[in-house]
């Protein structure tokens, strides 16, 4: 990401400001969604260096409030420069909403893969200290602007084509076949779910909405999150790869265009697409040597690298921000947890509200905040997840049988089961979380205000 005083200022689209900008223009057919793709066609994709001047900036609320049919108070709707008017914005933005509808529509009919995955967005104090939490919006004012992004990229791809071998790609493959074909295996013996078909990123979302009609919206976000396992992370590459289709998009071609202040690869692609403008404009047929195209390669390779790195510093601080959140808050998460995996150790669990998985552990041995000290004595609740349970056995990699106490029975765990669990952030650096089991009674045990 650039600087903040370039992406949210000099570089960003502020209203009543002129922008330079690099502009791709294509058309939507208002009826069906579908994007004239060939360039060569009067109607086809255009491309140039342009001059931007927005008239008003929206933000994702307000166009979710317009979206929803509230009328936002005058007083509190962004302001209108130049010569449009509130009603004609307004006007555009169900227009925008009706043909990103089918283009989403469309998309998916042609084997999309759409996997939502819970994200927290995080309220900081003066002190950047987390405060509060809320979990990333999937609302129709995004997905808009996703489609168009989209799309944009799309064209952008398609037209870098004409350079060869040289053209810089985002190419997804299709899922592991011996790790999916075991998953899908245990869906329909395990989970009972007989239609489930992924020989086609179509067939494969349309047995994810099956799993979430018959087994519910939790068991859908943990089925999803299995298929994701055993997929591979998108890739930048040169077209001379070969293998560019992007799996979970359904897209011939596709690429990054439509961020250059957070990637530097979209800035790539802007070097070549103005490279080819210019080449069209002088007549010239686009030549790259193969030593050239070897050092592109070389650049998304390194591309993948720093956003893998990205990827993960990200999912570390989002596990650092809650716990320190739950530290401050001097409180346990209690949550449900699906079982994704069972082994003489531990079970290992997807936790939908933190989008992670986890291994839950039957007695809590790492070091827990002071914090559970009261009145001098150690809380019940964090007393009993120290104990752990009386008994365990495990009787395969489906089934485990586990008994708190003499007096209880003996309770069976299964593959897929939904179980209570305990998220306790620990005094470790980094800093961390362990995941527990709640015993049965665990209601009359456990004190503190539950998070969830």
């Amino acid at each position: 990401m650039l600087p903040e005083g370039l992406s949210n200022s000099l570089c960003s689209l502020n209203a009543n400001e002129t922008k330079l900008t690099f502009t791709s223009w294509y058309r939507i057919r208002r009826s069906t969604g579908e994007v004239i793709l060939d360039s060569s066609d009067p109607n086809g994709p255009r491309f140039a260096k342009t001059i931007i001047d927005s008239c008003c900036r929206f933000s994702y609320d307000e166009v979710q409030e317009i979206l929803d049919g509230n009328d936002i108070e005058l007083t509190k709707r962004p302001t209108v420069f130049g010569t449009a008017t509130w009603d004609q914005l307004v006007g555009d933005i169900f227009l925008l909403y009706d043909v990103c509808s089918k283009v989403r529509g469309r998309r998916f009919d042609h084997g999309s893969v759409r996997i939502d995955k819970e994200k927290m967005r995080f309220k900081l104090d003066d002190g950047d200290v987390p405060y509060a939490y809320e979990y990333e919006s999937h609302s129709a004012s995004h997905w808009m602007i996703e489609e168009l992004m989209l799309l944009s990229n799309e064209v952008v791809a398609k037209k870098l084509c004409a350079l060869g071998d040289a053209a810089v790609l985002r190419r997804h493959p299709p899922p592991d076949p011996k790790s999916f074909g075991e998953l899908s295996e245990r869906i329909r013996t395990k989970l009972g779910v007989t239609e489930w078909n992924g020989e086609t990123s179509k067939d494969l979302f349309e047995s994810l909405k099956i799993v979430k009609e018959k087994l519910g919206h939790q068991m859908g976000q943990l089925i999803e999150f299995l298929v994701m396992k055993t997929m591979k992370p998108a890739q930048y590459c040169s077209q001379r790869s070969g293998a560019i289709h992007h799996y979970a998009l359904a897209f011939d071609y596709y690429t990054h265009f439509t961020s250059p202040i957070r990637r530097y690869p979209d800035i790539l692609v802007h070097r070549q697409l103005q490279t080819l403008l210019e080449l069209e404009v002088c007549g010239i047929a686009p030549y790259v040597t193969d030593s050239e195209v070897s050092e592109i390669e070389q650049q998304c390779d390194l591309c993948n690298v720093m956003k893998k790195k990205s990827r993960e510093a990200q999912e570390n601080c989002d596990v650092s921000f809650f716990c320190i959140y739950l530290r401050n808050r001097k409180e346990f998460h209690v949550t449900r947890a699906t079982v994704m995996s069972i082994t003489e150790k531990c079970l290992n669990v997807y936790i939908p509200k933190l989008g992670k998985d986890s291994p839950v552990f039957f007695k809590l041995t790492a070091k827990v905040p002071d914090w559970y000290l009261a009145g001098g004595e150690k809380r019940g609740d964090l007393e009993a997840m120290m104990k752990g349970p009386e008994y365990i056995a495990f009787l395969n990699a489906s089934e485990a049988v586990v008994k708190w106490s003499e007096e209880d029975q003996k309770d069976k765990i299964k593959l897929f089961d939904q179980l209570k669990v305990v998220v306790v952030p620990l005094d470790t650096v980094p800093i961390s979380f362990a995941t527990v089991l709640l015993p049965p009674n665990f209601s009359d045990l456990y004190k503190a205000e539950s998070s969830s």
